[in-house]
């Protein structure tokens, strides 16, 4: 019994099924070997053509003996048969009809009672050709009713000998499919021509679901499964189960190949320690429903799974901290959580988390995995009880989001990069602020100096200090070299500190592309060898450097050892309105706003430089958000089409309210108003 139930431990499954089995009991079954081997052979059979749902159909006739036999042996291999006959109508028309467990159960057989008055006077019903019953459909239905037991009935090989369309034509087709006792009949078997059955669900008012089964009375044991396949998604072995398969046939019925799971699940939890101690929940791949009264740990549940597997509550989650405590007051200290996944890949792992702790990750064969939850498995969307309910404007966004997972992803990096950077062309552009400003101040600055030099000229001071000034300005146009050198050895120095490393490691090698990693490698040696220049080139530099700093050292020196004549012709000026001392000064200001407005005017080039280049990184960020936007109506017009009770409608730039938002914390003091 618990190899069956683990069957449907993780909720409804697809098994294979076949409607129409015949057994020795059959008198055109064929088995020649000992008897009672039979049952053996025939589970046998069914378990290697992978049948796990089988309804015995001999001839209007049902061995309660052989049928608890072969039902027995079956329930053991994780088979389930039914009891069921291929009973013929007053019409001709061969049927299969189904039972429950109570028609053959206690004291009486009702499956031979019932067969007894259908054939009551009528001779040798089991023995080929068949003779046909007494009872039409209507007829059928009516005693079987009168019985009491559940029962549904499938149409037999409905396109061949004694099926539904070679026995009747015309108007008896019409009037049969149309019959009140039609109502019972919940499938077709061996179903092979459209037409057929168009026309029989058009006469019907309704879809009848198609079936196969091996029919194996002439060829015996060997003919069980092969001919085309069935396969019923069911819950439980039980004759309720089996019938709902038929009604439900679109979702629950499919022929040819056994639909398998794509998608990622969580296939179970279980507890350790705290309230819910030793329980363990086996989840279904496709829809799970948990059902309990206020309090039974509902939530419980949802928030533990999110927890264990570090799916964040979000900024538009609802209870926060109800949440958070919720999971504390259920594992308690030392709580443990085993969660047990299957990835797209069909690759299984475990996570064992204990409460407040990181939380480690197993594969299938119990190897521990030094990676986080999201390498291995794609986080579900997850709400809690009352997130959905959510008015807030932002959680619509957040929901659009979540239902559409992962296709958004790679433009939000895209998009997310662009940002970083305008974010840094803007950084620099700032940096080259009030150059109009500083331009203008540098400019007066040269008007006032010359205007003032001109009065020391028209005196004859500039003749007198002319060399001293001379000094001053091949000093001052040195000093302005020796700055932009340094800074240019210290950009050198950067440069070959970042890329160090990387023309340091190892050139890869392939072990199908061999020959163009060699080719690739000789390249790559070009470009090294061209760093290691470098290296040499700043080594020289800073020799040059120091070189250019001692001549520089000489030119003060010397301008140092004619300071005294220097003093003696400032002491011979004798203009008590005019300080030499002043002179010089102004020569040097003179000098170095020059080179300050040369400065200023590369400063503005690359100003310009940059905003070109910032208004092409803002189109291009344009570019990404409406790229976005054409990825998230694709994804929304797909649940639109797949999901009528759920319609999504999204606008481009659509949230006014925030770009103004936005807005008003950048032009916060700034006296621009709202309006």
């Amino acid at each position: 019994m618990e190899n069956t139930i683990n069957i449907f431990k993780n909720g409804s499954t697809w098994l294979r099924a076949d409607f129409h089995l015949h057994t020795k009991a059959d008198k055109e079954f064929k088995f020649s070997d000992e008897e009672n081997d039979f049952a053996r052979q025939y589970i046998e059979q069914l378990k290697k053509q992978e049948i796990s749902i089988g309804v015995i159909t001999n001839h209007n006739k049902f061995d309660k003996e052989e049928f608890v036999s072969l039902k027995k042996k079956a329930k053991k291999e994780n088979i389930c048969l039914f009891p069921g006959v291929e009973f013929s109508l007053k019409e001709g028309i061969h049927i299969l009809i189904v039972f429950n467990k109570k028609w053959y159960q206690g004291v009486t057989d009702n499956i031979n009672e019932f067969l007894s008055n259908a054939f009551y006077g009528i001779s040798n019903p089991t023995t080929p050709s068949y003779p046909n019953s007494k009872f039409d459909l209507n007829q059928t239905v009516e005693a079987l009713d009168e019985i009491g037991h559940d029962y549904f009935i499938i149409l037999a090989h409905v396109d061949d000998r004694s099926g539904l369309f070679d026995v009747l034509k015309g108007r008896t087709l019409d009037a049969f499919i149309q019959s009140e006792g039609f109502e019972k009949v919940l499938a077709v078997q061996k179903s092979g021509k459209l037409e057929n059955y168009n026309q029989l669900c058009s006469l019907a008012n309704r879809k009848l679901a198609c079936v196969e089964g091996s029919d194996n009375a002439h060829d015996g044991i060997e003919a069980i499964g092969n001919g085309r396949t069935t396969y019923s998604k069911i819950g439980a072995f039980n004759f309720g189960a089996l019938k709902y398969s038929l009604t439900d046939f679109k979702n629950r019925i499919v022929a040819k190949k056994k639909p398998q799971t794509k998608n990622s699940y969580i296939k179970s939890i279980a507890f350790e320690g705290g309230l819910l101690d030793g329980k363990k929940i086996d989840f279904s791949p496709e829809l799970n429903n948990i059902i309990g009264i206020r309090g039974s740990g509902k939530s419980s549940i949802l928030e533990i799974m999110r927890y264990t597997l570090s799916i964040p509550l979000g900024t538009k989650t609802i209870d926060k901290e109800y949440k958070d405590n919720l999971i504390l007051y259920v594992l308690k200290s030392g709580g443990k959580i085993v969660v047990k996944i299957v990835n797209e890949h069909k690759d299984e792992y475990r996570i064992e988390k204990i409460f407040d702790q990181l939380a480690d990750i197993y594969d299938i064969n119990g190897n521990r995995q030094d990676v986080s939850i999201n390498a291995i498995f794609k986080q579900p969307v997850y709400f809690g009880q009352k997130d959905l309910s959510n008015k807030d404007i932002d959680f619509e966004t957040d929901l659009i989001h979540k239902l559409i997972g992962a296709s958004l992803d790679m433009v939000r990096s895209k998009i997310s990069d662009k940002k970083s950077e305008i974010l840094s062309l803007i950084t620099e552009i700032k940096k080259l602020k009030n150059l109009e400003e500083l331009k203008a101040d540098t400019e007066q600055a040269i008007k006032n100096a010359e205007h003032q030099l001109k009065l020391y000229k028209d005196k004859g001071v500039e003749e007198k200090l002319k060399q001293q000034t001379l000094f001053d300005s091949d000093i001052t146009k040195l000093n302005e070299f020796k700055n932009t050198s340094d800074q240019y050895l210290s950009d050198l120095s950067d440069l070959i500190e970042n890329y160090n490393y990387f023309f340091k490691q190892e050139f890869p090698d392939s072990e199908i592309n061999n020959n163009i990693f060699i080719e690739a490698k000789s390249a790559f040696m070009q470009i090294k060898t061209e760093f290691d220049k470098l290296i040499s080139i700043q080594t020289l530099s800073q020799t040059h450097f120091s070189n250019f700093n001692q001549v520089l050292n000489k030119l003060e020196s010397k301008k140092e050892n004619l300071k005294e004549e220097f003093a003696r012709i400032k002491r011979e000026i004798d203009l008590p309105t005019l300080n030499p001392d002043n002179f010089l000064k102004l020569n040097r200001l003179l000098q170095t706003s020059k080179f300050k407005i040369e400065e200023i005017e590369k400063s503005e080039h690359k100003r310009k430089e940059l905003k070109k280049i910032l208004s092409d990184k803002l189109t291009e960020l344009n570019s990404l958000w409406h790229n976005k936007f054409k990825i998230l109506k694709q994804e929304v017009d797909r649940i639109n089409q797949t999901e009528n009770k759920l319609n999504i409608e999204v606008q481009y730039k659509g949230r006014k309210d925030k770009f103004k938002n936005k807005l008003t914390q950048v032009f916060r003091g700034t006296n621009i108003r709202g309006t």
